[in-house]
């Protein structure tokens, strides 16, 4: 307390009281229902999914080019036509006439048209299936794992307080009414205060290790997990 008063420019008379600890924090959802929340909420998985979806419409694509294309045409002309055979002393006469053409043109090959890139399309979206679904596992693992860690933290930081921090306290309590009575020496009452100053420096500890688990499990399951 003397420490705390002079790094913070506190006279030795004034009063000081320090701030209760926080409470635990709430036990949050079952594994279960974080990977879940995960593998719709994580945006590197909604990344890997879009990849996915990408790589199947190129195959679409590809199998629509292969199809082949049918072009129709249509002409019109008016062409000249012998209209009476010529002897050997006259000349041929022409005449002409309305022609209409219709025709259709189809590309060759007609079966193996786009088959090279149907076959890679197809490849990229095997290669796409397979970094989504080991995306996925990976994800499973960091939250199972990410969530043990919490969970091991909470049950640590409950210890610490109702089984070390509590019973120092009233310890040292028990000690300085004793003090009081003239049971107890100044030195038992100073170790089981610096006994008590251990329990809430481990609390404190235990504090931000659940803090820095819990910050790890949100980044896992990528938003809260609360």
């Amino acid at each position: 307390m003397l420490e705390i008063r002079r790094l913070a420019g506190i006279a030795s008379a004034a009063s000081l009281s320090l701030r209760p600890l926080a409470p635990a924090a709430p036990a949050v959802r079952d594994e279960v229902g974080l990977v879940e929340i995960a593998l719709s909420s994580r945006p590197d998985l909604q990344a890997a999914r879009l990849r996915e979806a990408l790589a199947e419409a190129g195959v679409d694509l590809a199998r629509s080019q292969a199809v082949p294309n049918l072009t129709g045409s249509v002409r019109y002309a008016r062409e000249p036509v012998v209209s009476r055979l010529a002897s050997a002393t006259q000349r041929r006469a022409f005449d002409r006439e309305n022609v209409l053409d219709f025709g259709i043109s189809i590309p060759l090959p007609l079966w193996n048209r786009e088959q090279g890139n149907i076959r890679e399309a197809s490849s990229k979206v095997t290669q796409a299936r397979a970094e989504r679904d080991a995306l996925e596992n990976s994800i499973r693992a960091e939250v199972t794992t990410a969530s043990r860690r919490y969970q091991s933290a909470l049950r640590t930081l409950e210890l610490i307080r109702t089984g070390v921090v509590n019973e120092t306290q009233a310890g040292f309590t028990i000690t300085q009414l004793a003090y009081r009575l003239g049971d107890m020496r100044l030195l038992d009452v100073l170790v089981q205060q610096r006994s008590l100053v251990d329990a809430q420096i481990a609390e404190l500890t235990a504090e931000a290790e659940a803090a820095a688990a819990e910050a790890g499990l949100e980044l896992a399951v990528g938003g809260s997990v609360n």
